[in-house]
């Protein structure tokens, strides 16, 4: 038989003579190794499996970390259950949407790297990028955007911009369990989605912007919902690696060392809860907050201040429905009563009087509708036409509720006191930890309560239809006016902005007659930054618009300061 071998037999016969030899065994193990170990290797990096988060460490007081001192609430970081503008903050660090708004509220690219819209504005064509992906190496395609809305209208039919998302075409039905159909969504192509629309929707862009319509990855959202909660997986600039009871480490999800783009900041420690107060005390051992009270007086010094004045409003919910407060005369008696100007001296940090019932950063009309100034006799006069005109003898007792995370006691005092001027009766109910959709259902059950509210969308129509459509589940004073809800359908169907803004004026016209809520006070945002801290940008909407991957540390500068206050 080996006669027969040919030459390439004759030479495999000695490779094997050879690898039988004792000696040559230990080194052909050690290549075997060598060579699983780099088959492992690319598994790893073709699979991109990462490290344990747990040992996730950022270096500490480095040039490429930035430390985020936030309130002292727990953060739910799945964006269509997020109330507040802290939890919203963060989540536009991990997740995109198609759209953003930029810091002067325009609509530019997110995820969508450019989009069509078709002349009757009932039909949006988005147009994805082919190499980008989520946060755990998945692509991100067409599939993950039709799944992430399918899931939200199946799911958050609760939630308060939930009814704009019903302009797209079949998701009311789709949303009631009636179809599995969603023909306003179409998959062109795995990098090409297109929404219809049941009619033109002009804020509909801004609508894409929202914390409600960001994509996440849709097999894991699709079959273990669970899990996106407890771990954050998005596209954004950043990625979640460690979440502890006080303390959220993220890191640059695509940084280059070499690159001189952002994120110029590769490590964020954002620390909160007890911990948060803590690190008041001890050496301002952060760079960013926005809470003023974070920051003693001595402090400052060491921080510069950006002041912005948000589209957030502070107002008195009035019930309609309910006596007293549903007599129009009873609720102008409170209107004048109430000393806006009082409260806003009381607290000239961050807050300033209202003097419309819209807030006034939102595009408006120059035929501006303001409220009354305060007057004691005309309050005590629309009080007596109230007492009149009911023929009441004795007035009925006014139930009073305020959240006490927001609001403190020295601030109801102003509120109470102005109810005895008048001679009403009052009882107050403390609550807190409510979810917003708690919050609505739990308030109408009183006559008067305090309610913060910060707007998502810069535009009129999402401040006027929350609060005073009567069609809206979030219409927590309960009121109705059908010219009211005629002038907001008109509003939303047509595209003049000027006659839009027209529209919005006649609303205002018609709120300050009836008074179903009186606004308080305007809010105004205020950050704080290490001076070292550079390129803060974000606009009217607040503290959720600010992107921290356009800041960068001035290095240079941060070792001066240090320097000097050895």
């Amino acid at each position: 038989m080996i006669s027969k071998l040919t030459g390439c037999d004759q030479k495999a016969k000695r490779v094997i003579l050879l690898l039988m030899n004792k000696r040559v065994l230990p080194y052909l193990y050690l290549f075997l190794s060598l060579l699983l170990m780099l088959g492992l290797f690319q598994l790893q990096r073709f699979w991109k499996i990462e490290k344990p988060t747990e040992v996730f460490v950022p270096r500490k007081n480095g040039q490429d970390t930035l430390v985020f001192l936030s309130g002292p609430d727990k953060k739910n970081l799945f964006p269509y259950e997020a109330t507040y503008d802290e939890e919203i903050f963060l989540i536009n660090q991990i997740y995109q949407g198609l759209v953003k708004l930029d810091h002067q509220m325009r609509e530019v690219p997110d995820l969508a790297r450019y989009w069509e819209i078709s002349p009757d504005f009932k039909t949006y064509t988005f147009y994805l990028p082919r190499d980008h992906t989520f946060h755990n190496g998945q692509p991100l395609t067409a599939d993950d955007v039709e799944i992430s809305l399918r899931y939200y209208l199946r799911h958050y039919q609760q939630n308060y911009l939930f009814p704009y998302f019903l302009v797209i075409k079949g998701a009311r039905e789709f949303s009631e369990g009636r179809t599995d159909r969603l023909p306003g969504v179409e998959k062109v192509s795995p990098y090409i989605i297109r929404f219809h629309l049941e009619k033109p929707f002009l804020p509909f862009l801004k609508l894409l912007s929202v914390a409600e319509a960001k994509i996440l990855p849709g097999g894991l959202l699709r079959t273990n919902p669970d899990y996106l909660k407890a771990h954050p997986i998005g596209s954004g600039p950043y990625m979640v690696k460690r979440i502890t009871d006080s303390t959220i480490f993220m890191e640059a999800a695509r940084w280059d060392p070499r690159s001189q783009t952002p994120p110029f900041v590769r490590f964020l420690k954002i620390v909160y809860g007890r911990e948060a107060t803590m690190k008041r005390l001890h050496g301002f051992r952060f760079q960013l907050t926005n809470y003023f009270y974070l920051v003693s007086e001595e402090g400052r010094m060491e921080f510069n201040e950006l002041r912005l004045s948000t589209l957030t409003t502070i107002f008195l919910g009035l019930n309609c429905q309910l006596f007293p407060t549903n007599k129009v005369s009873f609720r102008k008696a409170l209107l004048y009563a109430l000393p806006r100007e009082k409260i806003a001296e009381k607290y000239t940090e961050q807050l300033a009087a209202a003097d419309y019932f819209c807030p006034l950063n939102l595009p408006r009309d120059t035929a501006h509708v303001h409220l009354p100034d305060v007057d004691l006799s005309k309050a005590r006069s629309w009080m007596e036409t109230f007492r009149k005109h009911d023929g009441v003898d004795s007035m009925p007792t006014v139930r009073l509720a305020i959240d006490t995370t927001l609001y403190s006691p020295d601030f109801l005092e102003v509120i109470t006191e102005s109810l005895k001027r008048l001679g009403v009766p009052y009882q107050v109910t403390y609550y807190q930890g409510l979810t917003w959709k708690e919050e609505v259902e739990y308030l109408k059950q009183f006559h008067m309560f305090l309610l913060g509210w910060t707007l998502d969308l810069p535009d009129p129509q999402f401040y006027f239809d929350v609060f005073f459509n009567s069609l809206q589940m979030n219409n927590i004073m309960q009121y109705r006016n059908p010219e009211v809800d005629l002038l907001l359908r008109l509003a939303n169907e047509t595209f003049q902005i000027k006659k839009r803004l027209k529209y919005y004026v006649q609303i205002e016209e018609i709120l300050r007659k009836e008074v179903p809520i009186i606004p308080i006070q305007e809010n105004y945002e205020n950050i704080f930054y290490k001076k070292y801290v550079k390129n803060i940008l974000m606009n009217q909407i607040g503290i959720s618009s600010l992107d921290l991957s356009q800041l960068w540390i001035d290095i240079n500068l941060k070792r001066q300061i240090e320097k000097a206050l050895k």
